[in-house]
Parts: C-alpha cells; sequence; structure tokens
C-alpha cells in the first residue's frame, strides 16, 4: 500500500512543530484525523519525529544546497518538506530515493506555489548526489554549528520553562490551519487557489512496489 497518506500526515505534523511552535501533543490531532493503517500511522510518526529530532543537521543541508535564498526567508512549506525529504533520503533509505524526491514534489504542488515544485526537486535531487552519494565535503553539515543551535534551543526552552505562569486549568490548545501558517515567513504571494488547495485530498500516487522490483 502507498505510503503517500502517511507522509502527507507527516508533513502537517511537522510544519506545525517548525512553523506553528506547536508541541508534540497537538500534532496528535492531526495524526488522527488522517485515519492511516497501523503500519502507515506508525511510519508518519517515526517520519515526523526523526525529521524533528535532526532539524538543526537538516537546516544545515537547506542552507548549502538553498544557498541562494536565506533560510529565514524560505517559503515555510518548501522549508518543511525539504527538511522532511532530506531526513528521509538520508536516514530511511530502505526506500529508493525517486519515490522520496517524487512524494516531496507532489506534496510541493499539493501545498506550495508554483515555484515550490521545481525548488524542491533540484534542492533534493542536488542533496541526494553531492551530499548523499558523492559524500562531498563541502556539503557536509557543520557538526559543532549544530550542537550550538542545540545547546541554545535547549537553553531557550528551559527559560521559557522557568518563566511560564502556572495555570489553575490547563488552557485549550488553539489549533491553527496549516493554510494560515504558509504565508507567514514567505517571500512569494499565496493565491486564493494556492491557499485553498490545502483542503484537497490528493490522489494516491503509484504503489512503490514497482519501483522496488525495478531496482
Amino acid at each position: 500500500m502507498s505510503r503517500h497518506k502517511a507522509r502527507e500526515a507527516a508533513f502537517q505534523m511537522l510544519f506545525q512543530l517548525l512553523e506553528g511552535e506547536n508541541e508534540w501533543q497537538m500534532t496528535g490531532g492531526t495524526l488522527a484525523e488522517a485515519r492511516l493503517t497501523p503500519d502507515n500511522e506508525t511510519f508518519a510518526r517515526k517520519l515526523a519525529e526523526g525529521a524533528w529530532s535532526k532539524r538543526f543537521e537538516m537546516e544545515q543541508y537547506i542552507r548549502k544546497f538553498a544557498a541562494s535564498w536565506q533560510y529565514e526567508r524560505l517559503f515555510s512549506v518548501d522549508k518543511v518538506l525539504l527538511h522532511l525529504a532530506m531526513y528521509e533520503l538520508k536516514y530511511l533509505p530502505e526506500t529508493p530515493s525517486p519515490i522520496v524526491i517524487n512524494e516531496a514534489v507532489e506534496l510541493a504542488k499539493q501545498y506550495g506555489t508554483d515555484d515550490s515544485a521545481p525548488f524542491v526537486n533540484a534542492v533534493l535531487d542536488n542533496f541526494r548526489i553531492k551530499a548523499l552519494e558523492q559524500q562531498q565535503p563541502e556539503y557536509q553539515p557543520d557538526e559543532t554549528a549544530i550542537a550550538n543551535a542545540q545547546a541554545l534551543y535547549e537553553q531557550k526552552a528551559q527559560a521559557l520553562a522557568v518563566s511560564e505562569p502556572e495555570y489553575k486549568e490547563t488552557p485549550k490548545p488553539q489549533y491553527m490551519p496549516i493554510t494560515e501558517q504558509m504565508g507567514k515567513r514567505g517571500f512569494r504571494k499565496i493565491s486564493k487557489r494556492e491557499q485553498t488547495a490545502a483542503d484537497k485530498i490528493l490522489p494516491e500516487p503509484e504503489d512503490e512496489e514497482p519501483f522496488r522490483r525495478s531496482r
């Protein structure tokens, strides 16, 4: 069975974490609404959790392979899709790379702008060749920078936890639809047609099994 819906759910979960700055418990509702099979739900959670845990490393890769664009000003959808697909390409190599890249491109068509699909495709293809296959030194992440970014994040989280006031009653989480978050940090204007595209359901791509037999 195709894992397209699982990757879509993982993308939505990671979007809430990276761009919405939500907590993990809020992504549980997104995963439940996807109504995946048990195997695909496990895969979606593994993919989202893995990409989140390696976000500082993936950020380094994105900065290197999208060097013409400032990372902080990248369109949110493009950025999250790159995080997700780069993680899967590097850490879940059991899936053929053409499938991973094609899935990211399809999600870019669905949730992004007209420029998103070719941009995501080009960055991921360069990443696959130069960083993973050829392992060119100049395209490898800076381990010191990754450690520093992780330490800074933990310091901020600890400071926030100390300064956060205690509530007698836990406030109810406020969910923000992805369509409202997409344009927050983007440099490309989103049309009405593109904003409403997030509510559509992508058709299932071809099953992955033919790709595996052809290898």
